[in-house]
């Protein structure tokens, strides 16, 4: 995630319940799209929810 040219920084939640990611320029459709993808592929059965999605 960190290669993804908009994203300024990315981290996981300790029990890996939770992507925080922070964009340089608030792209955040673009950069999750990303995600989603990046996850469902390296992580068996993750699921990703966007319902506590916020904007700072």
């Amino acid at each position: 995630m960190r290669e993804i040219a908009d994203v300024e920084d990315v981290s996981i939640k300790a029990d890996e319940r939770m992507l925080f990611v922070v964009t340089k320029d608030g792209q955040f459709s673009d950069v999750m799209s990303r995600a989603v993808n990046i996850c469902s592929r390296v992580a068996n059965g993750a699921e990703l929810s966007f319902a506590r999605f916020a904007e700072a």
